[in-house]
């Protein structure tokens, strides 16, 4: 069960397991959020072809806030080599790390990163890094849907 937002309008610190269907009933509403779950069911097809089992999602998509513009989303990445080259050959999108990755917003209506790979100007892994409010670094909460 995803738990009820704090007083800050985020979830609660740690990582909240979820379905795909709970996911939805709990985030896709209004006339935005839909367009952004569209998106984010690309993302996760295109995650489920190369072997991508769990993704992370955060941001103010998994907020109270109404409107949001986009999702984040980091998703567990393989140190198998061979797998990894086929992976960036077959989605090569899923790898751009730099700037506003105009191409993933236009694709996903998503920002997405590697859990494993460091976030540049924090220097922590992703999936450590979404587990914080930017602004003010206390702790938050994310979701996390397994593709299984």
């Amino acid at each position: 069960m995803i738990p009820p937002f704090n007083e800050n309008s985020f979830l609660p610190p740690g990582i909240h397991s979820a379905t795909l269907i709970e996911f939805k009933e709990r985030f896709v509403y209004g006339v935005k959020r839909p367009i952004i779950f569209e998106g984010l069911l690309r993302l996760i097809s295109d995650l489920k072809e190369i072997g991508c089992n769990v993704v992370y999602v955060d941001g103010s998509y998994v907020s109270s806030k109404e409107r949001p513009n986009d999702v984040d989303v980091c998703w567990e990445l393989t140190d198998d080599p061979a797998f990894m080259l086929y992976a960036k050959q077959k989605h090569p999108i899923l790898f751009m790390m730099k700037g506003k990755r105009p191409e993933q917003q236009h694709k996903y209506c998503a920002d997405v990163f590697p859990a494993n790979i460091k976030e540049g100007a924090s220097g922590i892994m992703f999936l450590d890094y979404f587990q914080r409010i930017r602004n003010t670094n206390e702790p938050k909460g994310i979701i996390k849907i397994e593709l299984i």
